[in-house]
Parts: structure tokens; sequence; C-alpha cells
């Protein structure tokens, strides 16, 4: 058996995946017993070449496979409880007028910004926000106390450790 093959592939994907190193070696070795038991001389292929392909093969369908399975855990997502949400409401009450408008803006339709580098963001919140009859200077004054609510005085958003 080819088990300094199996190792070297097994060794690959776990790098390029993350999937399980004993999981990968037991595909490869599954792969390379049925590639002896599959193996046609006549194909003017020689057997460690025809390995080789088996192991490949059958390595890459079981990394496409687990990535496409979703896992479940013991554990839930780590979610907010209620006591974040009440933080973040109270929070949202102390902003600004104008910063609870673009909070709101944004987070209406948060797919419409999010991959956007900062300064796209701020082109479209002020072309919204001109629309909507803002001044420029409005605008841009509220987007940069937005951020500096959001930045240096927004509560953290992590779930608290139950008390």
């Amino acid at each position: 058996m080819e088990m300094d093959l199996i190792y070297h592939r097994a060794h690959h994907f776990y790098q390029a995946t993350g999937q399980s190193f004993e999981d990968l070696v037991q595909e490869g070795v599954v792969a390379s017993l049925e590639a002896e038991l599959s193996y046609d001389p006549t194909k003017k292929t020689r057997l460690s070449t025809w390995i080789w392909w088996s192991i490949e093969r059958r390595m890459r369908v079981y990394c496409e496979r687990e990535a496409r399975t979703p896992h479940y855990f013991d554990d839930p997502p780590d979610l907010p409880d209620d006591r974040d949400i009440i933080v973040f409401l109270d929070f949202m009450n102390s902003t600004p007028h104008d910063v609870q408008i673009i909070y709101e803006l944004v987070l209406s339709d948060p797919e419409e910004y999010a991959g956007l580098n900062p300064y796209e963001c701020h082109r479209m919140i002020k072309k919204v926000l001109r629309n909507a009859g803002w001044t420029i200077d409005r605008a841009h004054e509220a987007i940069q106390d937005a951020k500096y609510w959001l930045n240096d005085t927004s509560p953290p958003l992590t779930r608290s450790p139950a008390t």
C-alpha cells in the first residue's frame, strides 16, 4: 500500500481545507484499495499513477462533500441575550437624532452596505440623505458623528456571562 503517498495527499488536503487528517488518511486507504482492485493494465497506465489519481479524486470528493454538510454542535451559536439588547437600545436612545437616522438607514438594509469600502459607504449614505432633503454638510457631519458614537462610545455587543 502507498502509505507515503496517502499521508502526503492527506496532509495537502488537510492544509488546504482544514478537514480531519485522520479522515483524509482513511479515505486515502479506501481509495488505494479500490484502485488496486479496479486497476486495468490494458489502459497503459502504471499502477502507482492509477492509485495516485484514485486517492486524489476520493479526497477531493470527500472535502467537497464535507464542505457542503452542515455541522451542528452541542452549544448554540453565541447570540446576544436580553441584557445585551437592552444595553444596545439604551445606547441608541442616548445618541443624537441624526446618528440614530444613519444607524437605522444602515441596519434596515445591511446587505446593501456589506463588503463596501468606507468611501463607497459614505457616498451611498450621503446620496440617500441628500435625496431625503439633508444638506451635504449635515449629512457629512452626521456620518462623522455616527463613526464616533459607534467606535468610541458604543457598548461591546458580546454575550455577558450569566450572573
